[in-house]
């Protein structure tokens, strides 16, 4: 390749990258400070990933979006309670699946069918009990906003949304 090709190329590399760097700078949910699904607050100190950090801000984000009254505040506490609580069921439900891993294979799976059917009982009562109970004290048109927010799996927030 010629020294002046190169220099094109390189030129092209440059101005690409910039570019790229622009369109990313623009984009909502990106940058310094910003978790997934453009979330800001979702980071921790030194910008790694901080899982409660994400939970407190999509709840922040869903309390806005659905417009939460102070009627509707104890049914929203709960809600946020409970969603709290899956994660911390999460953390250790992951921690016991990371503590297995020197076990046999079987015991390992075993093991392994014993947290998912934990997490099932689980789902099941926060879906019953704290959505059931928080989507009862919405208005329709909350609840319409709630249908498009609300357990719809997205990046940061497990499988469930939250």
């Amino acid at each position: 390749m010629t020294s002046t090709r190169k220099i094109i190329v390189g030129i092209a590399t440059v101005l690409s990258l910039g570019m790229a760097a622009a369109v990313h700078a623009q984009t909502p949910g990106s940058g310094p400070g910003m978790g997934p699904m453009g979330v800001p607050g979702a980071r921790g100190p030194g910008g790694n990933f901080d899982p409660a950090a994400m939970l407190d801000a999509r709840m922040t984000y869903l309390k806005s979006a659905l417009k939460i009254t102070a009627a509707q505040e104890p049914a929203w506490n709960d809600y946020t309670a409970a969603v709290k609580a899956q994660l911390d069921a999460m953390k250790a439900a992951r921690t016991a699946a990371a503590q297995s891993a020197t076990l046999p294979a079987p015991q390992r799976m075993l093991q392994h069918l014993d947290l998912m059917q934990q997490h099932l009982v689980s789902m099941r009562s926060f879906v019953t009990q704290d959505v059931q109970k928080l989507y009862s004290a919405l208005t329709p048109e909350q609840q319409a906003v709630a249908d498009k927010l609300l357990g719809k799996p997205h990046r940061g927030f497990g499988r469930h949304g939250a």
